[in-house]
């Protein structure tokens, strides 16, 4: 149980720390008028909707636990 905690745990900082390298990716990009910010802002999101559902709807759904 608590190795299932901490991985999910540390998953989730790792997810957080790519999520704020990106945003921050998207503000330069947005500050030096380069082209691509639609690509990165819906790869940000799909990045996210991916980890919600690997983490909680995907054992849910198929029963099995992480």
């Amino acid at each position: 149980e608590f190795r299932r905690v901490l991985f999910r745990s540390l998953c989730c900082a790792i997810a957080g720390i790519c999520v704020i390298v990106s945003g921050f990716q998207i503000y330069v990009k947005m500050n030096t008028g380069e082209d691509g910010i639609t690509k990165s802002v819906v790869t940000l999101v799909g990045a996210c909707l991916f980890l919600i559902g690997a983490f909680y709807v995907f054992p849910a759904f198929f029963g099995y636990r992480i």
